[in-house]
């Protein structure tokens, strides 16, 4: 069952505003922390829980991956985005697999639970983590499509998907969930510039996934297209993840509506100001899911200095660490 993205608002809102209530004084670093976590953690449905893949299985799921993958640029988000060495994984993996307990290089370690992001054929990687894209490809992304794939199917969608990403140009690049991690809905994430060719690609996207059975369920704010198959924008740039951006968002509301932290505002009043921060911040109440440009609201400056000011306290840095970063339109 699919929810809407204005229904999923409200009961973000809700929740934001229960925890608040309640948080006592206000702590940036903290209360983005737990609204992020209500935010990633949303089962509005009550699905039992995916199941990591530990032991033999997720090693070999790991192989599987990585030979998926072939010979396309995989970089390992938990180690420094660093260009995983699949060699020398695979071998140790495949060791793993057969029970023999080898030692694990420190990014093959980490590998094993972290995001996992895949180039397309012809991108090259010219000095360090960088990467350089073939002429023609989309450098930059403003949309995404989010893939609720169980652990034990994250191999198999990279092989359905991933011959699909070399074929079509708007696609940036696509991030999947090792199968030894299964915390997040968006387990795999197809990052691409939307364009008028978009309801295509989506389309060809759901199509590689036929016979593959999602997770029914999806984060807050994103535009359920079927079940476990979601699309959403984007933040500005500098303004971090879909729901990082949306939590820092929902606690700046709050130190607005309740006067700097001086008294809890009347739920009205904080879902009043929730709905004019979103506004002023490129995202639309009856749309959540989308991405308007942003420096056109009355009093962008100081909007924007608050944001920072709380991302700054959010990574533990003074509140003037990020003073003079902006958030720039796609």
């Amino acid at each position: 069952m699919t929810i809407g993205s204005i229904e999923s608002f409200g009961a973000f809102r809700k929740a934001a505003f229960d925890y608040l209530t309640g948080a006592g004084p206000l702590n940036p670093q903290a209360n983005v922390a737990q609204l992020y976590n209500r935010y990633s953690t949303y089962d509005p449905l009550g699905l039992p829980a995916k199941a990591a893949l530990v032991n033999a299985p997720l090693y070999q799921a790991l192989v599987a991956f990585i030979d998926a993958a072939g010979t396309r640029i995989v970089r390992v988000q938990s180690d420094r985005w660093s260009v995983l060495d699949k060699a020398t994984a695979r071998a140790a993996y495949l060791q793993r697999a057969a029970g023999n307990n080898v030692a694990l290089s420190n990014q093959a370690s980490r590998a094993r639970t972290s995001y996992l992001h895949v180039y397309p054929t012809g991108t090259t990687n010219p000095s360090a983590n960088r990467v350089q894209f073939a002429e023609g490809r989309a450098t930059d992304n403003d949309w995404r499509i989010g893939i609720n794939v169980k652990p034990a199917d994250i191999a198999t969608a990279a092989q359905r998907l991933l011959p699909l990403m070399d074929g079509v140009s708007q696609i940036n690049h696509m991030k999947f969930t090792a199968p030894g991690a299964a915390g997040k809905p968006d387990s795999v994430i197809v990052y691409l510039r939307r364009d008028v060719s978009y309801p295509l690609i989506r389309s060809a996207v759901q199509g590689a996934l036929g016979g593959i059975v999602l997770q029914g369920s999806f984060s807050p704010m994103w535009n359920e297209v079927a079940d476990g198959f979601a699309e959403a924008a984007e933040p500005p740039e500098g303004g971090g993840s879909f729901g990082n951006y949306r939590s820092t968002l929902a606690f700046l509301a709050w130190d607005i509506a309740s006067d700097f932290g001086s008294a809890a505002p009347p739920r009205g009043d904080y879902y009043a100001v929730l709905r004019e921060v979103f506004r002023d911040f490129g995202i639309p109440p009856n749309a959540p899911q989308e991405q308007e440009p942003v420096g056109t609201a009355p009093g962008w400056a100081n909007l924007q200095k608050l944001f920072f000011q709380i991302s700054a306290r959010v990574d533990g840095q003074p509140l003037d660490a990020y003073a003079g970063r902006t958030l720039a339109n796609r």
